[in-house]
């Protein structure tokens, strides 16, 4: 799976019964997992005993490549949060509806690729010293981002979602200094428009 060495893989089915059943859920939480989640399977192990040229990091060990088979294309994140936190690996979902999947991975926030044909989705790429470096290329690569330098994964990941609010509530002011219609008030709201315009540089 993902163009990954063949000595990775193993197929595992993941029963979602005994996968729910472990769980501490409200009923509602776990119906929407029903409805959104048909099949599971370990389909890789990306780890030195597959991959002996491949050094364990120094919190990486060893990366997980679970296959999901989605009974809907709009699932609700809250069922994929619930098995990245649940399983407690380092883990790339290959989420797969019809003839098409979609790459996810969960740091603080769900990263995932665009939805591809199954056949034409891209290798998933193990490049790094060791595991600690391909599984932080992995969520890059899947969130399509880059960690600038001088920075860590993490604050790389605060920033851009820090970033990210700041310019949902520049798109929202915006809406609201276009609608309004008393000048004084447009006046204030276009100010305020300015200063978070100023913060987003």
């Amino acid at each position: 799976m993902l163009g990954l060495p063949t000595q990775t893989e193993i197929h595992k089915a993941l029963p979602k019964t005994v996968f729910t059943q472990t769980m501490e859920i409200k009923p509602s939480v776990k119906a929407v997992f029903d409805e959104d989640v048909s099949r599971m399977a370990i389909e890789n192990v990306i780890a030195n005993k597959t991959i002996p040229t491949l050094k364990e990091g120094e919190t990486v060990k060893s990366i997980y490549v679970l296959g999901v088979q989605l009974k809907r294309k709009d699932y609700s994140d809250h069922s994929i949060v619930l098995l990245a936190k649940r399983i407690p690996q380092n883990i790339v979902l290959a989420l797969q509806y019809g003839e098409e999947t979609q790459l996810v991975v969960y740091r603080e926030i769900l990263f995932r690729s665009i939805w591809q044909k199954t056949g034409e989705v891209s290798n998933l790429l193990l490049k790094g010293n060791d595991l600690d470096e391909v599984w932080e290329n992995i969520i890059q690569t899947i969130g399509s981002f880059k960690v600038e330098e001088g920075n860590t994964l993490n604050e790389q990941i605060n920033q851009n979602e820090e970033r990210r609010k700041l310019e949902e509530k520049i798109d929202a002011l915006q809406k609201k200094v276009y609608a309004e219609k008393q000048p004084r008030r447009k006046m204030e709201l276009y100010e305020q428009l300015a200063e978070l315009k100023k913060q987003l540089k």
